[in-house]
């Protein structure tokens, strides 16, 4: 079997460049040959990915959420897929906890030798992938506007630091998303989610792999500002409870569904997805089974 390393060197703290001999020599205790490939821009990894589909048994990638995202983009519509390990050196890694890889680099690489392997599901946003959320509305922009040289000093401490100082999305988007059932209200944050963990807090306890169904997370904001006192404290019961656990009342809606249609009133809402800008505007985000290989603990 073969294996190419897709590193993304500009991850968190910055510090896999040093941790890459180490990672080959052990890998090569399972597999003959162990390629590298750095990437240096944003969504290079996706045609990294894709360029190399058929060409190799496993993709290891060195990264953040958002670097394992494009990969998966990379070769979401290949017809022979490579194996995806993940060895998680990103500021949060959400995805990786969702999967039970360690954030340490030897016990992530522990994992990907024992090789257990999960079909996993994905979201798709207007039909482009995304792994684990798409989100929007209060305190979602942070994740990418965040400055690379302040995540490595302070660690995720930069994203609560960015949403506090300069959250754009604070008053909340005007929304209609569509289900089986219509909520039609400004939001103060959405989330389409499909996993346990966001920005780097657990939130969700209602999870499977490969579950059919992703959790649907509103929180709509009232007028004047004792409402949108009630809202803060609303969304931060729906974090901090958990979706899955959290009451739900006239402002916080919780639902499991397999698709959501949602228009942007206004047509300028920024999406979050798997913490990197996504798509502008109107969107429709669905699930599907079975849509690659990954390693997981």
């Amino acid at each position: 079997m073969n294996c190419l390393i897709i590193n993304n060197p500009n991850s968190g703290k910055c510090k896999s460049e040093q941790e890459l001999g180490y990672i080959k020599q052990r890998l090569l205790e399972k597999y003959q040959q162990v390629d590298i490939v750095s990437t240096s821009e944003h969504k290079e990894a996706i045609q990294i990915s894709k360029a190399n589909a058929g060409k190799y048994h496993t993709y290891i990638v060195v990264g953040g959420d958002g670097t394992f995202s494009e990969v998966i983009q990379g070769i979401i519509a290949e017809e022979v897929k490579p194996i995806v390990g993940y060895i998680p050196t990103g500021t949060t890694n959400d995805f990786a906890k969702c999967c039970n890889i360690p954030v340490q680099v030897k016990d992530a690489i522990e994992v990907i030798l024992a090789g257990k392997v999960a079909d996993r599901s994905a979201l798709f946003v207007n039909g482009e992938v995304a792994v684990y959320v798409v989100t929007a509305g209060m305190l979602t922009s942070s994740s990418y506007t965040a400055k690379q040289s302040t995540k490595r000093k302070i660690g995720r401490l930069a994203y609560y630091l960015e949403a506090f100082l300069k959250d754009k999305c604070r008053w909340g988007v005007y929304l209609k998303v569509t289900t089986d059932k219509v909520h039609d209200a400004r939001i103060t944050i959405i989330a389409c989610l499909h996993g346990l963990y966001l920005g780097g807090l657990h939130v969700n306890t209602a999870y499977e792999q490969n579950a059919d169904k992703f959790g649907l997370a509103i929180v709509k904001r009232g007028n004047g500002p004792i409402a949108f006192i009630r809202t803060l404290w609303d969304t931060a019961k729906t974090i901090f409870k958990k979706i899955d656990k959290v009451k739900q009342n006239k402002n916080i809606v919780i639902e499991w569904v397999d698709k959501a249609v949602i228009e942007d009133k206004k047509g300028t809402t920024v999406w979050n997805k798997d913490g990197e800008r996504g798509p502008v505007g109107s969107i429709e985000v669905e699930i599907k089974p079975n849509q690659y290989k990954a390693i997981v603990g």
